[in-house]
């Protein structure tokens, strides 16, 4: 059975009227841990004298005098004044002003990329332009190059059969038979037509 007030309330009511400790069911006082057995009471009781709480209380006053006014004050921080308020409006619209003339310059940088995407665009696509024209013309010449190369080969393989034949007629005096014998079998030589020759 549950006495009225409750386990705790029971417990500290047996502990002021100093008689004995009875617990429900097995349990004895040591194993409870829930209130001082009366042997902890009685020598708790004992070790505390007058003296030694009158010392105890003076030593806390003496404390809270010289540790008073060291203290920090209990109330609350100062509040801004109306100027102070007024001034944190005044910069608040600065700041204001400031992020819009930002965002300002942040849209003219934007502007101004894409101007100079679309020129550089631009540029290189004429870039592009110049660089096939180069290209066409390389090949061009290097086409015009070996074909030059090659005519002068056949300048040079002509001049000496020239020579050859050259040599050929001094050798027999004037006799062409050899001659027309050796030329038979070549096709005919190209002539070149240049103004203001006869």
């Amino acid at each position: 059975m549950r006495p009225a007030g409750g386990r705790l309330a029971w417990s500290l009511r047996t502990l002021a009227t100093g008689s004995d400790l009875t617990l429900p069911g097995d349990l004895t006082a040591e194993e409870c841990g829930c209130a001082p057995t009366p042997a902890e009471s009685r020598a708790f009781r004992a070790g505390v004298s007058r003296r030694t709480l009158l010392t105890a209380g003076t030593l806390s006053a003496a404390a809270v005098l010289v540790a008073g006014p060291l203290l920090p004050a209990a109330f609350a921080a100062t509040y801004p004044s109306w100027e102070d308020v007024q001034a944190a409006k005044a910069n608040e619209a600065t700041k204001a002003a400031e992020v819009q003339r930002i965002q300002g310059l942040i849209q003219s940088l934007t502007g101004e990329v894409a101007r100079t995407r679309t020129a550089a665009e631009q540029a290189a696509g004429a870039f592009y332009t110049a660089q096939q024209e180069y290209f066409d013309a390389s090949i061009r010449a290097d086409t015009l190059q070996s074909q030059a190369d090659l005519e002068a080969q056949n300048a040079t393989d002509g001049a000496n059969k020239a020579g050859r034949i050259a040599a050929q007629l001094y050798r027999d005096g004037g006799d062409t038979t050899s001659l027309e014998l050796f030329l038979s079998g070549s096709p005919r030589p190209r002539t070149i037509s240049c103004p203001g020759w006869a």
